[in-house]
């Protein structure tokens, strides 16, 4: 009889498809042959947030980045964090927030190191970003030029008028858009 451990890889990524964090961290434990087809899964989608006083190590993340297809990075990422470059990445995460989360303001990132981050990730499709704080004209500007693959937008939060022109640019190329409790400027009239 044949065991779970004779089918092919391609089987068992799409075991690992279903599974969620928790089983198939128990799953990496039981043997090697495990270890090998689930690791990639179990890294795919990544979540960097920074809790009390610690977050995920930044060199672990290095050593792991052609694992990471998707992430979601924290606002109050520390700037060493925005230097990483994911060669697979195709889903971006920005500033997640929740309404009891406080956020120290000397902890969030500043935009230049947002703007350099996006540069740098030219495979992005989807870029979901909940932010408090606004992004600059230039992130808007870099995201047009840069990603050619993009295709989807989920935003909420503010654009400054001065990054108006550069942002609907960007929605204007895009196949899917969701915006929740975005804040656009008054004088700027809405179609």
């Amino acid at each position: 009889m044949t065991s779970i451990l004779d089918l092919p890889e391609e089987i068992h990524l799409l075991i690992a498809e279903h599974l969620n964090a928790r089983a198939i961290y128990a799953c990496i434990r039981t043997c090697r042959s495990f270890y090998c087809s689930f690791i990639p899964r179990l890294w795919c989608d990544l979540s960097i947030k920074r809790y009390k006083r610690e977050s995920m190590d930044a060199d672990l993340v290095r050593a792991k980045v052609h694992l990471i297809e998707a992430i979601n990075y924290s606002s109050t990422l520390t700037d060493h964090y925005y230097t990483i470059v994911y060669p697979r990445l195709h889903t971006l995460r920005l500033g997640t927030f929740y309404a009891d989360e406080k956020e120290p303001t000397y902890l969030q990132t500043k935009p230049p190191k947002k703007v350099e981050f996006v540069r740098h990730h030219p495979t992005i499709r989807k870029l979901i970003c909940h932010h408090k704080d606004t992004l600059p004209r230039e992130f808007w500007e870099v995201i047009e030029s840069y990603w050619t693959d993009f295709e989807s937008l989920e935003m909420s939060g503010m654009v400054k008028a001065e990054a108006v022109d550069p942002f609907w640019t960007v929605c204007d190329k895009l196949q899917t858009l969701y915006f929740s409790d975005l804040n656009l400027p008054e004088s700027l009239p809405i179609l």
